[in-house]
């Protein structure tokens, strides 16, 4: 084996690695939304909000955290194995001496970045998917406030009790 396909080899590994560690991310994160759907429906059930829901509550403030910690270590491990696909990348580059990848690489992406500044410069990825979990952890905090110091009963429902 050349030392040019060993970098090939090693380049598509890290790239099957970063797109691996994506889907998983991906997967994880709908795994906790729909569980997390699901205790806010059992939550929601008798349509109050008591101290009998207080575990449940629990649970879902758990799910939210374990959901964002997950989110963010998946997509340090995608962006690892993405830097490794580039020095292998860049590495195949040099042993082939003066070509025009890597300028053509940084001319596309430029040019992405100027028909999408917002999104370019302000929205992140490991945002995008970590806000959703960090969503339901707060949205539990919220139901054991009300749960635990409000003296009443809050009933979900307009209808009267």
């Amino acid at each position: 084996m050349t030392r040019d396909e060993l970098l090939m080899k090693l380049y598509d590994e890290q790239t099957a690695q970063a797109r691996h560690h994506e889907s998983l991310r991906v997967n994880f994160v709908s795994i906790v939304l729909t569980l997390g759907t699901l205790l806010l429906a059992v939550i929601g059930w008798d349509k109050r909000i008591t101290d009998g829901d207080i575990p449940t509550i629990v649970l879902l403030f758990i799910l939210g955290v374990v959901g964002v910690v997950a989110s963010l270590k998946h997509y340090e491990r995608n962006r690892m194995h993405a830097r490794r696909a580039r020095v292998m990348r860049e590495m195949a580059e040099a042993t082939l001496g003066e070509t025009d990848i890597g300028p053509a690489l940084r001319h596309a992406r430029i040019e992405a970045e100027k028909k999408n500044k917002f999104l370019s410069r302000h929205v992140r990825l490991k945002h995008v998917w970590t806000i959703p979990p960090m969503l339901l952890a707060l949205a539990s905090v919220l139901l054991f406030v009300i749960a635990c110091f409000l003296d009443y009963v809050v009933c979900l429902t307009s209808a009267p009790m």
